[in-house]
């Protein structure tokens, strides 16, 4: 079983990233539609956030204290990917996380109005 939540710990974490990606990408001229930007900036680092609290309870529901870096099935074997989860790992996650929340909300409210908005949460979400 702790075999499991480390794999879907790990999981999580890279799927974490791919909705910032997502909106930073297709937000190609942001300026048009700063509130849609804005908005989707925020969903996005909401679901990194949501991803980081249940990444923190897998992690404290596993048996060891340390848990070893994931080992994948054999189906993906030939991807050689490694992603070595601990508790640095999730306080960073939690530190981005959290300034990803925190910078559009600012941004909303001291940028409102201006012609570049939008510029900046795609360059925000490209950035965390």
């Amino acid at each position: 079983m702790p075999e499991l939540l480390s794999l879907t710990t790990s999981v999580l974490l890279l799927i974490l990233p791919w909705p910032l990606i997502v909106v930073g990408l297709v937000a190609g001229n942001a300026d048009r539609h700063p509130r849609l930007v804005g908005g989707l900036t925020k969903a996005a680092a909401g679901f990194a956030l949501a991803g980081a609290v249940l990444a923190t309870y897998f992690l404290s529901t596993t048996a060891s204290s340390n848990p070893s870096p994931t080992h994948w099935p054999a189906m993906v074997k030939p991807l050689a990917l490694s992603l070595d989860v601990n508790r640095i790992t999730l306080v960073m996650l939690w530190l981005v996380a959290m300034v990803g929340m925190i910078v559009p909300r600012y941004a909303h409210t001291y940028l409102a109005g201006d012609i570049h908005q939008g510029r900046l949460h795609r360059w925000l979400c490209l950035t965390l």
